[in-house]
């Protein structure tokens, strides 16, 4: 327990130490600084709610995205070996065995 509350007085001064921070940047600047200064803290609070709302949402995944992703990666490898046989690469083999390689390790 000695070690939590420790922890606990650590984050507590330095919340202490930032709020007097503000505290001397709010003497020291002007009003129109101080806006721009709020407007960015402001800014900077939505972008992290709107982060943890994306990674909610990429959290619960359906069986059509897992289909969607399947797709996409066909179409990916497909578009790889083509591009491979633009530049002339050559495989012994047989291509579909090629293209699920490519499938295989996009999934990894």
């Amino acid at each position: 327990m000695a070690v939590g509350c420790r922890n606990a007085e650590k984050k507590e001064r330095i919340k202490q130490k930032i709020r007097s921070m503000y505290e001397i940047q709010n003497s020291i600047l002007t009003s129109n600084e101080r806006k721009n200064m709020d407007r960015a803290l402001h800014k900077e609070r939505g972008r992290e709610s709107r982060k943890e709302d994306e990674r909610i949402v990429n959290l619960s995944l359906s069986d059509s995205d897992i289909s969607n992703r399947m797709r996409v990666i066909l179409r990916e490898a497909n578009n790889t070996w083509a591009i491979g046989k633009k530049l002339r690469f050559s495989v012994h083999g047989n291509e579909e065995d090629v293209i699920e390689e490519i499938m295989r390790v996009e999934i990894q």
